[in-house]
């Protein structure tokens, strides 16, 4: 047994074990986000999920808000959601039940999870007069079970499905110069879920098949309001979209990956372009518009958290 397994195991034997009620609490969660994200994922794999967004983002008036009234009935526990500022960009968001989706994981990487997943609809190439659509999906914040439970435990009247998809919020507007040194470090960032307090992350590199490299955030554990110490604040925001990680997530960052994941960032179009540094500013102003993250930084040595 190697001096790390011997760590890991003495941590595990002296963590406080989470109630079983909870467990259960989380299991019946799982199962109603489910359904959505099979629907969802089973669409972006047979291409019918960029015709459905194609629909509405060519509608207009009464015809787009009743379109969009049903294809949020056809995915409830997604957020769908038309870009405020650029009328042909509509983002989907959702979260997905997984099993473990780092490849060589050990110790508590192997943990089954909830990813939140994003999808982002736009003209491609964004022209006037073109009406080529694309679609760009992937997955943005990784919760590990132990840290969806101790949110469950720790805030047992939050959402935990607003909370991850607040935190995803907060990782996709963060600002990306500050993200890009942390990947495969072991450093500690705290994302905020809702007001319920943070989620304790690490930031993870990865490629796709095709060898291009994202990076997305994986939480190990929660932490109430209350327990968070006054350095222990949430990364800065980005500037400009262009210079967040939403665009850092969609191929355009540097940082080298240390860990490879089991599935990745996927591209659909029906022009059959890759997207270009447009589009894909496209896709940031729409990951990052309707988020509220504050603006204190914080960047601190990995620990391990209960």
């Amino acid at each position: 047994m190697t001096v790390a397994d011997q760590i890991e195991q003495s941590w595990q034997a002296r963590r406080p074990e989470v109630p079983q009620t909870i467990w259960r609490q989380l299991r019946a969660l799982k199962y109603t986000l489910a359904p959505t994200a099979q629907l969802i994922e089973d669409r972006l794999r047979n291409d019918t999920l960029i015709g459905d967004l194609r629909l509405l983002m060519r509608a207009r008036g009464v015809r787009r808000q009743k379109m969009l009234t049903a294809l949020q009935r056809c995915f409830p526990a997604a957020q769908l959601t038309p870009s405020k500022t650029q009328r042909d960009v509509v983002s989907l968001t959702w979260v997905s039940p997984k099993p473990p989706i780092i490849i060589g994981g050990v110790g508590g990487e192997l943990q089954n999870c909830l990813l939140v997943c994003a999808a982002v609809a736009f003209p491609n190439p964004p022209l006037p007069g073109v009406k080529a659509i694309s679609l760009y999906s992937t997955f943005v914040l990784e919760i590990a079970d132990h840290a969806a439970a101790r949110l469950l435990q720790r805030a047992p009247q939050a959402s935990l499905r607003q909370a991850a998809l607040d935190a995803a919020d907060a990782f996709a507007t963060a600002e990306a110069k500050c993200v890009a040194p942390l990947v495969g470090n072991g450093a500690t960032i705290y994302l905020p879920a809702g007001g319920a307090g943070c989620f304790v992350c690490t930031v993870i590199g990865g490629h796709t098949r095709e060898g291009r490299k994202y990076v997305y955030a994986r939480a190990s554990t929660f932490l109430p309001h209350s327990w968070l110490r006054p350095d222990q604040r949430p990364l800065p925001p980005a500037a400009e979209p262009e210079k967040s990680v939403a665009l850092l997530a969609v191929g355009a960052g540097a940082a080298s990956a240390q860990r490879g994941a089991g599935s990745g960032p996927r591209a659909r179009s029906d022009a059959r372009n890759p997207p270009s540094y447009t589009a894909r500013s496209q896709i940031s102003r729409a990951l990052t518009q309707n988020s509220t993250t504050p603006s204190q930084p914080s960047i601190m040595a990995g620990r391990r958290c209960v």
